[in-house]
């Protein structure tokens, strides 16, 4: 077994089904540089997907539309879903030193490099895989309510309903149940917390029979919603 394929079967298991199919090959028959830009590579293409497939959007100026704080994507954030504008410099960063390094040189790359490469592509694959688009402003929010929920009183009675919900550990029995008597959904209920709009706190509990309490909180950004949408149905009465 050479050097590559040693170092493939310890990363395998960290990489995205497109990095996988798209640049293991690569890597395991040595070609570094390549392995790594075309997982780069991979990323834009996902990218471009969520802009629209313009061929003249690449690089830092693709990142900038697509990931646009007004109205850009809304990253799905694994470890915390507010640090959207850390995630928005990690993948400007990732493109300026990696893709363009990869593009128009490439020769320092290494196994251990590209390896790392493959990995970062596929953490920023992932969190583009699951992202939403900004719903700030009011046509954001219509967009949502109209995806989601169909009606803008549904929507903020979503929200208010789900402020101070709670759980202990991840015991779940009954919360699901009082979310469907309510006539909340988990697809609405999982984009009001991936919009920002809603979040989950986590705590030791004060019970000794549990670990943790968890509970769900209304954002800024999900109570200007709030204000927004009863205004605007308060203008239509």
């Amino acid at each position: 077994m050479n050097q590559s394929t040693r170092a493939s079967s310890r990363i395998d298991a960290f990489l995205h089904p497109r990095i996988l199919k798209e640049c293991l090959d690569l890597f395991d028959s040595g070609f570094f540089s390549q392995a790594a830009l075309e997982a780069m590579e991979q990323v834009e293409v996902a990218l471009r997907d969520h802009s629209g497939g313009s061929p003249n959007e690449f690089g830092v100026r693709l990142v900038r539309k697509v990931l646009d704080q007004e109205k850009g994507l809304y990253l799905h954030l694994s470890l915390d879903p507010k640090q959207q504008e850390a995630g928005r410099m990690l993948f400007e960063g990732a493109f300026r030193y990696y893709r363009n390094y990869a593009a128009h040189d490439g020769r320092n790359i290494t196994g251990t490099g590209a390896g790392r490469v493959l990995i970062l592509a596929s953490e920023m694959l992932d969190m583009l895989g699951a992202s939403e688009r900004y719903i700030r402003g009011r046509e954001g929010l219509e967009r949502l309510i109209a995806s989601k929920f169909g009606e803008p009183e549904s929507f903020v009675a979503a929200l208010r309903a789900l402020d101070g919900e709670w759980f202990v550990d991840d015991v779940v029995d009954g919360f699901f149940e009082r979310l469907a008597e309510a006539g909340i959904s988990d697809d609405q209920m999982s984009v009001l917390v991936e919009t920002g709009l809603l979040e989950i706190d986590q705590s030791p509990s004060r019970d000794p029979e549990f670990d943790t309490f968890s509970s769900f909180h209304l954002t800024q950004e999900g109570r200007k919603a709030i204000d927004l949408i009863t205004g605007l149905t308060a203008e239509t009465t």
